[in-house]
């Protein structure tokens, strides 16, 4: 191999053992190598891959607290919609209540007077019914003929 001009033959005999490595990168870079020699043990080998994946756990790990943060919030705006929903409804079933006691209080007035109505309408019934049966004694009988007098009697069961 040579070496320049300005290296002294002695320098260049105590680091020779050094050239190896340089003569080796040199001709790799310059030619392409039929086949590589890699030294490194498996262990170190694949400690190395798993540092070249942390970037990515890294990644996947923010995407998941991410996702889990945004379900979070979705969660929570639907609860706080649901409780002003639950209390705008609960507002207007307050105004319905006293609205439906109001209505059930002219529901029972409204049945106490229908009671009344038909009380008096019976007694009404029954002041005619008397003059209905006078009517009707009399369409039976003949011309000329008068009634003077009536008794009822009651059944004997």
């Amino acid at each position: 191999m040579a070496v320049a001009n300005g290296l002294s033959a002695d320098e260049i005999a105590g680091k020779m053992h050094l050239l190896g490595e340089v003569t080796g990168l040199a001709l790799r870079k310059a030619f392409s190598c039929p086949m590589e020699i890699d030294l490194m043990p498996p262990d170190l080998v694949s400690k190395k891959k798993m540092k070249s994946r942390i970037p990515f756990f890294i990644a996947a790990s923010a995407a998941l607290i991410i996702t889990l943060a945004c379900w979070w919030g979705y969660c929570w705006r639907l609860r706080v919609t649901g409780e002003n929903n639950r209390a705008m409804i609960e507002a207007k079933l307050g105004t319905l209540r006293s609205t439906q006691s109001q209505i059930d209080g002219v529901v029972s007035l409204e049945t106490n007077v229908e009671a009344n109505m038909s009380r008096i309408t019976s007694l009404l019934n029954l002041r005619v019914r008397w003059i209905e049966i006078v009517r009707d004694i009399q369409s039976c009988l003949l011309d000329g003929m008068w009634i003077t007098s009536i008794l009822p009697v009651p059944r004997r069961s």
